[in-house]
């Protein structure tokens, strides 16, 4: 049965008189309870307490405290707290590295501190603590004062459990990429040519493709809904194999749709061309397979990014396509300083129609207006 004082010191209820004396040890309590009790008023608000607590739990006799270590029913919170007492003995050390009710935590500070060798052999025994939690592995080969056995159980443990697991992972992984890239490719990809190709293009705009995947929350069904909503609404009809390719696509890595966007057909630049990713989408205009009449479509494109509609506004052949910068100067996500170039390079129709678009900034329509009335015969 839990002990009512220790009961109103956990809850915060336990008046000043009755928290000083349990933190001077003068209260009727178990060993384990004013143990548990000690712990609790090493953290009191109130500084003579937290003095008094920690003077009695000094004046503790270590071999006391064994029996509490060895107890897989002792408190998690006790035996985290004997596990970086300094008083500890190595007795009560392996008895906490042993008690299954430790925490993963608390092992993973004795491994990282302990100078005894033979300690850290003992935290190697179990395995099923190590697997669950690596990061005891990690302390245990970085602690210089690791034995030859406790280093290899270690080493062991995360050759294979982790880094052969995390390998086979990996090439299956990479596996699936291959496969999904020579899908939609309809050609084999090597992994030589995938990397170089990649790492070429990270290089050109100075961001890792890693750094802009999603996350673990991204859901490709719904970024390929998105997608295909979008499609739609430009008034465009997908086939069956465009779909099939779409779905493969929606799948893939940002590393996997980079590669697609610089060596894709027209079907798969016309997807990633939408893609939320600016690196996807900017990739997509420098395919050198891309044709005039791609550039024509993308710059109409509402939703595109304004990183895609600067590259097409700085290409001098695509911007002395006449309908290529009508629609630049249309799209409100076009930079203004291009838009404003384009402007003034419509024809008479299409700057009366620009007065008239409520989508493009006030400056653009103005400044159509005032061309219109200047070219405009009097």
């Amino acid at each position: 049965m839990s002990n009512p004082i220790l009961n109103a010191i956990k809850s915060g209820n336990a008046p000043k008189p009755a928290r000083l004396a349990a933190a001077r040890g003068m209260l009727p309590l178990s060993q384990e309870d004013m143990l548990q009790a000690l712990i609790l008023l090493g953290q009191d608000p109130e500084e003579d307490i937290r003095t008094a607590a920690q003077a009695t739990l000094n004046n503790f006799d270590p071999a006391a405290l064994l029996p509490i270590a060895q107890n897989s029913n002792s408190p998690v919170e006790v035996l985290n707290f004997l596990a970086g007492w300094p008083k500890a003995t190595n007795n009560i050390i392996e008895a906490i590295i042993l008690n299954k009710n430790t925490a993963d935590e608390a092992i993973a500070m004795i491994a990282s501190r302990s100078n005894n060798a033979s300690l850290l052999e003992a935290i190697t025994i179990n395995q099923q603590r190590l697997i669950q939690y690596p990061a005891i592995i990690d302390a245990i080969l970085a602690n210089p004062h690791r034995s030859p056995e406790a280093e290899r159980r270690a080493r062991e443990i995360k050759t294979e459990f982790f880094e052969k697991e995390l390998g086979a992972a990996r090439v299956a992984e990479e596996q699936k990429a291959r496969a999904r890239l020579a899908q939609a490719l309809g050609v084999d990809v090597s992994e030589d040519e995938f990397q170089s190709v990649v790492a070429s293009f990270e290089k050109e705009v100075g961001i890792k493709a890693e750094d802009t995947d999603p996350g673990l929350n991204f859901d490709p069904e719904a970024e390929l809904r998105r997608l295909l909503f979008e499609v739609k609404e430009d008034g465009e009809e997908l086939s069956d194999e465009q779909l099939s390719i779409y779905q493969i696509v929606a799948k893939a890595s940002a590393k996997e749709k980079i590669f697609l966007g610089l060596k894709g057909g027209r079907d798969v630049r016309a997807l990633l061309i939408r893609d939320s990713n600016k690196m996807v989408s900017s990739a997509v205009v420098k395919n050198p397979k891309i044709t005039e009449g791609e550039v024509e479509k993308f710059a109409k494109i509402k939703g595109i990014s304004e990183e895609v509609l600067r590259i097409i506004c700085m290409n001098r052949n695509w911007v002395s396509n006449y309908l290529i910068i009508h629609n630049l100067a249309l799209n409100p996500r076009t930079p203004i300083n291009f838009s404003m170039s384009f402007v003034n390079r419509l024809q008479l129709k299409d700057l009366k129609s620009l007065t008239k678009d409520k989508g493009v900034p006030d400056v653009l329509r103005n400044m159509a207006k005032r061309l219109v009335s200047q070219r405009q015969p009097q």
